[in-house]
């Protein structure tokens, strides 16, 4: 039993390296120029404006001095078509469906499910393999259906435009830290 957990944990460590390592985010453009190229009518979008204030909605059109969307300000909530000025935005993120994610780990977890019931019984075995699957095949499917959900989450709403002020910035920041009693790193992240 020990040779097949560690089967498993192997599984799941792979599955998640190879997920992180497809997983890299674009790096975000700096110009609505740029812009052009990557988003689309009909694409989905929050925009960040210099106030802070977002709004979500579908690209109407996109130009080198302007961005259209049919748009759903999250802090009224009102519907209503926008234009907005390169000056007046700071970010725009993708807006990604999750359920291509949560299907991509429900069919990680089913495979890795299928591998467990092999390794765990000696087919055919019917009442080993219904047990196993039970013990393996639940946890193992909802668990990859919430992991690719949450991996999908989190990458598919990477900025794709960041105000050039913003721009220049790096995401991630670490400085050394020295004191009399020790040493340290200072992570920032911004987001």
């Amino acid at each position: 039993m020990i040779s097949l957990r560690r089967h498993v944990r192997s599984l799941l460590v792979l599955a998640v390296v190879f997920v992180a390592d497809t997983a890299h985010a674009q790096s975000a453009v700096n110009s609505f120029q740029e812009l052009q190229a990557i988003l689309q009518p009909g694409q989905s979008v929050v925009v960040t404006t210099e106030g802070g204030r977002q709004m979500k909605g579908k690209v109407l059109d996109v130009s080198a001095s302007t961005l259209v969307l049919d748009a759903f300000d999250v802090s009224s909530l009102v519907r209503e078509t926008r234009t907005f000025a390169p000056d007046t935005v700071t970010m725009i993120r993708r807006t990604d469906s999750i359920w291509n994610g949560a299907l991509i780990g429900a069919g990680v977890g089913a495979v890795a499910t299928w591998i467990s019931v092999v390794r765990a019984c000696s087919l055919p075995d019917p009442e080993c393999e219904v047990i196993a699957r039970l013990v393996f095949g639940v946890p193992m499917t909802i668990g990859g259906t919430v992991a690719g959900a949450l991996v999908d989450r989190a990458i598919g709403n990477d900025p794709i435009y960041l105000a050039p002020s913003r721009a220049s910035q790096a995401p991630v920041t670490v400085s050394p830290l020295f004191g009399r009693k020790g040493v340290g790193l200072s992570l920032s992240v911004r987001f």
